[in-house]
This record gives C-alpha cells, sequence and structure tokens, in this order.
C-alpha cells in the first residue's frame, strides 16, 4: 500500500471569519492523521460491507459519530463549519465511513423529534455504541411500511430498504403509512428497536459497500408506544422546537438551513474523497514510470502534470463553495435568519455541482494513472466507485436540482414536492 500514501497535507483554508470552532479543529485533525489507515483497510471494510471494528471505535473516540447529538447526550451537536471540516477528513479516509458520519449527524437530530422519553431511551442505551446509534430507512420512499393505531401506541411491520448504519445500530427509524380518523393517508416515522427487525444482506454494489446499507424487515407486527411515532407532517414544527428542548449549534438552524445542511454534509464528504483520491495519486506518480512516454516517472510528464492541476483545482473551487455555505449558515443561524426556498434550492444545486466536480476530478486522475487503477488495493479507483454512488442518491441527482433551479430562474417554481409522501406528487 506504500503507493497509495497520503503525500501532501490538506492546506489550511480557514479564513479568519471563519465559524469553525477550536473543539471541531483538534477534531478534525485527529481523523486526518487517522486517515492513511482508513485508507489501509478500505478493501477489508468494502469485502465484510462494514467498517473494521479498528475505524469504528477510533472514530467514536474522536467524537465523529456523535456530530448532531446534543450536547445533554454526550454529543457536539456541530454547527455547519464544524461538520464541514470534520466530514471532509473521515471522507479523505474512506467514502464509506464519510457517508456513515453524515448519516448519523442527521438520524441523530432527527431521532430528538420524539417524545422524551423515546430520547432518553434512545440515547442513553446506545451510548457505548461505536458507529451510527440508530439508522433512518424509507423514510420518503414511495413503498414504506405500514402502522395501525392500537390503544397506547402502534403496530408497525414492513420492508424498509437503504438501511444505513445498520451494523451498528440498535434504533430504526422507518416510514410507515397509516390512516387518519377521517379515513385519509397519512405518513408517519416509527422509531423501532433493531432488534425487532430482521437485516436482509443485500447490499451488493459497486461504491459504498462498508456503509452496509441493507433492507430492514419487520416480518411480525411490532408494538410501539405513542412516543415514538409521529405524523411526518409535524416533522418541521417538531425539529423547530428542539431549540428548546436541547442544546448546541445544530438546534439554532431554521426550517431551510437544515436541509441545506444535509446536501452540505454530503458535499463535504465528497471534497474528502477527491482530496484523499489526488494526494494518493500525487504519491504513487512519483514512482511509476510511463508505460511508452520516455519520462523517468509518471509525475514527468506533462498530461500527468495537467491532469493534477486541473483536478486540484476543481476539488479547491468545490471545498471553497462548501466552506462558504458552512459559514454562511452558522452566521444566518446565529442571526436567525433562515434561507428562502428559492435560496436553498440554488444553495442545493450549487452544493450538489461540488459533487461533480469532486467526481470529475477523481475520474481525471484516474485515467491518467492508468490500468494499475482497477487493482481493488487502489484507493483512487474506490473513491471513484464511492463517489459515484454518492452522486447518484435521490435527493443530490444533478438534473433534478438543475430544473428546479431552471424553474425558480424563469419563473416557473413549484414547491409542491414531497418524495413520497402521500397525497403530493
Amino acid at each position: 500500500m506504500t503507493d497509495n500514501a497520503i503525500a501532501t497535507p490538506t492546506r489550511e483554508t480557514s479564513a479568519p471569519e471563519s465559524t469553525l470552532t477550536e473543539g471541531a479543529r483538534r477534531m478534525r485533525d485527529e481523523v486526518l492523521e487517522f486517515a492513511a489507515e482508513m485508507q489501509r483497510q478500505g478493501l477489508e471494510a468494502e469485502q465484510r460491507t462494514a467498517l473494521t471494528d479498528e475505524v469504528n471505535v477510533r472514530l467514536k473516540a474522536i467524537g465523529v459519530w456523535d456530530l448532531g447529538t446534543p450536547f445533554e447526550y454526550g454529543g457536539t451537536a456541530s454547527g455547519a463549519r464544524d461538520l464541514a471540516e470534520v466530514l471532509q477528513a473521515v471522507g479523505k479516509g474512506d467514502g464509506s465511513a464519510g457517508w456513515l458520519a453524515q448519516a448519523a449527524a442527521t438520524n441523530h437530530t432527527l431521532a430528538l423529534a420524539y417524545s422524551d422519553e423515546a430520547v432518553k431511551e434512545v440515547f442513553e442505551s446506545s451510548a457505548d455504541v461505536p458507529g451510527p446509534r440508530l439508522t433512518g430507512a424509507s423514510v420518503f420512499a414511495r413503498k414504506v411500511g405500514s402502522a395501525v393505531a392500537v390503544p397506547g401506541g402502534w403496530k408497525v411491520k414492513g420492508t424498509w430498504g437503504f438501511g444505513t448504519g445498520c451494523r451498528t445500530a440498535t434504533w430504526n427509524m422507518v416510514g410507515a403509512d397509516f390512516e387518519k380518523p377521517d379515513g385519509t393517508p397519512g405518513r408517519g416515522l416509527a422509531l423501532i428497536p433493531a432488534a425487532a427487525c430482521r437485516v436482509v444482506e443485500d447490499w451488493k454494489v459497486t461504491g459504498m459497500a462498508a456503509t452496509g446499507s441493507n433492507t430492514l424487515v419487520a416480518d411480525e407486527e411490532v408494538f410501539i408506544p405513542d412516543g415514538r411515532f409521529f405524523d411526518l407532517r409535524e416533522m418541521p414544527e417538531r425539529m423547530n422546537a428542539l431549540r428548546d428542548r436541547f442544546t448546541g449549534p445544530t438546534f439554532s438552524w431554521g426550517s431551510e438551513a437544515r436541509i441545506v445542511v444535509i446536501t452540505l454534509n454530503l458535499a463535504s464528504v465528497a471534497v474528502g474523497m477527491a482530496q484523499g483520491a489526488l494526494e494518493s495519486f500525487i504519491g504513487t506518480a512519483a514512482k511509476r514510470t510511463p508505460f511508452n512516454l520516455p519520462y523517468a516517472t509518471i509525475a514527468d510528464a506533462p498530461g500527468t502534470q495537467i491532469a493534477v492541476g486541473r483536478s486540484q483545482a476543481a476539488i479547491d473551487v468545490a471545498r471553497a463553495a462548501v466552506e462558504r455555505v458552512a459559514d454562511t449558515v452558522d452566521r444566518m443561524s446565529a442571526e436567525g435568519i433562515d434561507f428562502s426556498p428559492v435560496d436553498a434550492t440554488r444553495t442545493h444545486m450549487e452544493l450538489v455541482y461540488t459533487i461533480r466536480l469532486c467526481r470529475d476530478a477523481i475520474a481525471d486522475i484516474e485515467e491518467a494513472l492508468g490500468s494499475s487503477a482497477a487493482i481493488l488495493t487502489n484507493q483512487i479507483q474506490r473513491a471513484h466507485r464511492d463517489i459515484r454512488v454518492l452522486a447518484s442518491h435521490g435527493a443530490i441527482r444533478f438534473d433534478p436540482l438543475a430544473e428546479l433551479t431552471g424553474r425558480d430562474a424563469l419563473g416557473r417554481t413549484n414547491h409542491n414536492t414531497a418524495g413520497g409522501l402521500p397525497g403530493l406528487p
């Protein structure tokens, strides 16, 4: 694995006006020190479709799994810039670890929307978990499970896909359709013990394999008390109320900013993956000889130099966009300001564009490396496969977001879209 060693340190880009905190800076630097080891264990993680125990435990010790957990339960409830910096560092080490870390940040915060009793049960019972404490599966999907109201609670059953983090999670948040008292359909978010679900080992994928995003099945009805279920239409109100229930920068975000941060987190992971792949390439290029060109090493070839310069520029532009959006979110939140829906859509599009820049940067250096990039132990091709899977996620698909942004610009705005929620397109 010598050829894939990290060659150069990540450039420090924190401007004096950055909202990055010292605590997050230390956390980021600790992850970066561990990044090379994460890369070395990447193939094993892929093959077992789960991060290695060493990686899980180390990231737990650093605090990565609790970026979205409130202070009250031992987390950092991190602000947007802190999340961006730490997730870049994790993504640099391993794309799957980055995906799991951003999912944990989102899901741990979302779980706080339940009753105080349910929140206490979830976080106290999972305090020692080395990884995401809970998974979110098929929440906004077209097809979810079902829930039936019974005295004191609900009976839930069904099949839920893409259970990211199910390898370590002790709780599952799952979508469930139900019938309201007036007979109209509703969509709820149920919180059930992971032990009540069967894991179907169907996460057989070309990238992000170590996220273990398997299908979850509750073959029999699972009873849950009322405090572990709510109508998804209540989510904005419940999430906005968190600022009065818990402590930490996470809870200062407005409704639109909260969704922007989800895309920001994914873009941050992508930037880290691209930087890690580029530094791996730089380390390799100085040791490999070209197949049919008269240069001592690949690094001496003008074509290689152009590819590196082009890729680094793309990554730097992507990182600058991520940092600017993160700082904007933090400053707006501190002032009690939120994005307008139109500005939020445009910001999502900008962040998704940065993911495309990172994807293309990795593709450029993979092509420049040649056939050795096909070796499974090679960090560069693994990053290429991982980022393609990341970019394909339904919430951040390039063309749909470009369409929404274009609609706004052309005066054809339509915000009546809500994924798989009943009664809406």
